[in-house]
């Protein structure tokens, strides 16, 4: 290992990542630029267009066997980050109407409304001679607590 800028020698570590072939060099440095966003380990001196991978006479590569491009993975990490900023927003808003709602005295219709989105009942069912039925309560904003 070898010193670099000042800065003590450390081991470095590259990822290889499939990619569509891409010929504008702005679309290349925005894509380089979306994986630093999600991966900050990335260096961030490398984000421009003009690098390249060089050989190396003896490299030491771990390979993890998968057939997704870089694209898709960031398209599915994006759709897990909108999901979970979607899910937050829905608890938040929850919060604040729990905090409105603290100190109710009558439940009538309107509060009912407010916190549940739909009441869901089964039919009823005959356990060890007695009857049960299952009913499941969906709530507005954070749906179905008991997935």
């Amino acid at each position: 290992m070898k010193s670099k800028n000042g800065k003590t020698p450390r081991p470095k570590f590259h990822m290889i990542m499939p990619i569509e072939m891409v010929t504008n060099h702005e679309i290349y440095s925005a894509m380089k630029e979306n994986v630093y966003s999600i991966f900050p380990f990335v260096d961030s001196q490398a984000l421009d267009a003009a690098r390249f991978l060089y050989g190396t006479a003896e490299p030491k590569v771990d390979y993890i066997d998968g057939s997704w491009t870089l694209t898709e993975r960031i398209k599915e990490l994006e759709a897990t980050i909108n999901t979970t900023n979607e899910e937050f927003t829905n608890i938040e808003s929850f919060i604040k109407l729990v905090k409105k709602y603290t100190n109710i005295e009558k439940l009538d219709c309107e509060i009912l409304r407010t916190f549940v989105d739909k009441v869901l009942v089964y039919q009823a069912e005959k356990i060890d001679g007695k009857k049960v039925q299952k009913i499941k309560i969906i709530y507005n904003f954070i749906r179905n607590i008991n997935k």
